[in-house]
């Protein structure tokens, strides 16, 4: 079995030495597709399911978290499958990684793991993004090559019991104006806050995920999670007290 046909992919921005993007990891189960951040998977994850009766798509909280209103705080957006974009292909979520760098990084830590796919970093300006595309039952990678661009990357394929296929897709495009102004607004308010005493070095990672969409997804329009890098101007550590 290829590497293409396991049921886990994982996938980051950078190099084992300097990693500049969370590591994203998407797997499958019977039908269903999940996504999620490594450091954030206790907390947050998108669940695009598939059965006989619902194809509803969410990126929430996750369930064990424990919450006064145990369905609604936890949901952070919810959709129904699109339809096709092309004949046997569907959209869904994408990640977009970030390239606006923080004013004052945070020393980052090694990373060793095999099994990550590494990707260059784009230029300022520039944005990676990887998207989710579903493929009927039978569809090959030649059958892919209908729908990239010049600058599309494979990354993997996984299959669903049924037959279908996951497909994630890397592009390299510009950052629009407006990407530009939500990422900056996330870095310019995020706080991060430590307890007296503690150090800005302490921190191995600090990133900021932003889901963006439209209130009702199209198949043009769905949902992406902005990938952010904070810094040591986002820490803030409290002050001792007598």
């Amino acid at each position: 079995m290829s590497s293409k046909d396991k049921s886990t992919i994982k996938f980051a921005v950078g190099s084992p030495d300097n990693i500049q993007s969370c590591i994203w990891i998407m797997w499958v189960h019977k039908n269903s597709v999940y996504l999620g951040a490594k450091t954030f998977l206790g907390v947050f994850k998108v669940s695009l399911h598939e059965s006989e009766t619902s194809n509803v798509w969410r990126i929430a909280f996750v369930k064990e978290l424990k919450r006064d209103d145990n369905e609604s705080d936890r949901l952070i957006k919810r959709w129904e499958r699109p339809g096709e974009f092309a004949p046997g292909w569907t959209p869904s979520v994408a990640i977009l990684i970030s390239s606006i760098e923080a004013a004052h990084p945070i020393k980052k830590t090694k990373i060793d793991d095999s099994r990550i796919k590494w990707f260059i970093p784009q230029i300022k300006e520039k944005r990676l993004i990887f998207k989710v595309l579903f493929s009927k039952p039978g569809i090959t990678e030649n059958g892919l090559k209908h729908i990239m661009t010049s600058s599309d990357q494979l990354v993997g394929r996984l299959l669903k019991k049924n037959g279908e296929a996951a497909w994630l897709i890397m592009r390299e495009e510009d950052l629009t104006p407006t990407e530009k102004r939500k990422i900056e607004d996330v870095m310019e308010k995020t706080k991060i806050n430590l307890k007296a005493g503690s150090s800005k070095d302490s921190i191995g990672e600090a990133r900021a995920l932003l889901v963006v969409s439209e209130d009702i997804p199209t198949i043009t329009t769905q949902p992406k999670i902005i990938d952010i890098e904070l810094g040591k101007e986002n820490v803030y550590i409290d002050a001792v007290r007598d």
